[in-house]
């Protein structure tokens, strides 16, 4: 029987369910302020490829939703201890952490979709990344994720800030 989804009443104008289903991990995507709901899009695109790369994402996010983890070249977590050169900066001038990101693969696609990781299992997915078929992680690839995350945040404080206190 499957787990109960985190609480996410008071940010839920933020995310889109992807797979909610699961035992371990609750999988949504992230509604940017200006773009608009980038993941859900790139999914649709794939649901029409005739090569039926859809399945790669479709049974990653299921397998991480039931088990809490996949293979290596289908999900992993990002190493903190390995940012790449170039990756952004904070306003302090430090570089940014990548404690809780990660990242589902589709190699045969050459894609892949960046996410953050928040208490309760719950995982937003960022943004996408195309045309990258070796495993190093590059500034390029990551950077976007990380500003999506920070406007994430950002836009839950906000939300969780004008939520009226209930007793």
């Amino acid at each position: 029987m499957p787990g109960r989804p985190p609480d996410i009443a008071a940010f839920a104008e933020l995310l889109s369910p992807i797979d909610v289903a699961g035992q371990a991990r609750y999988i949504y995507s992230y509604i940017h302020e200006l773009t608009g709901n980038e993941v859900a899009a790139f999914l649709e695109q794939l649901k029409d490829d005739p090569k039926g790369r859809c399945s790669q994402y479709v049974s990653a996010f299921r397998m991480v939703g039931m088990k809490g983890f996949a293979r290596w070249e289908k999900w992993h977590d990002l190493d903190p201890k390995k940012p790449p050169d170039g990756i952004l900066k904070t306003n302090t001038g430090q570089k940014s952490s990548l404690d809780g990101m990660g990242v589902f693969k589709n190699v045969p696609h050459q894609s892949r979709i960046y996410h953050c990781t928040e208490p309760g299992g719950l995982i937003v997915l960022l943004t996408v990344y195309t045309g990258k078929n070796e495993d190093d992680l590059t500034a390029d690839a990551i950077n976007p994720a990380l500003r999506s995350r920070e406007e994430y945040k950002r836009r839950k404080t906000q939300l969780i800030a004008r939520r009226p206190v209930t007793k």
